[in-house]
């Protein structure tokens, strides 16, 4: 079995729950309990710090990590701003 390593600091370790507590508390990010989990399922949420039974464990480092990676100047649904990419939404349009 494989020994698990972390610093003071990693402690108290957070559940999914609590990290979703964690990022709109400390952090101010308007994060879901559903938006953690979809990006969890697909393999894009916080790295796992570890596992009691089968109940994953993330420390508060790793959510604030991954927050910042979410967190952009512009929304997602309005796309590229480049002149390369605004000249050629403009020839596609009827």
């Amino acid at each position: 079995m494989t020994e698990l390593r972390l610093s003071q600091d990693a402690f108290p370790l957070l559940t999914r729950k609590d990290g979703v507590q964690f990022v709109r508390d400390e952090l101010g990010f308007p994060l879901s309990p559903s938006l953690l989990d979809k990006k969890c399922m697909r393999g894009e949420g916080p790295d796992v710090a570890g596992y009691w039974g089968k109940r994953e464990l993330y420390t508060r480092q790793k959510f604030r990590e991954w927050a910042f990676k979410l967190f952009t100047k512009q929304p997602a649904h309005l796309g590229s701003t480049s002149p390369e990419s605004a000249g050629r939404d403009l020839g596609n349009r009827k």
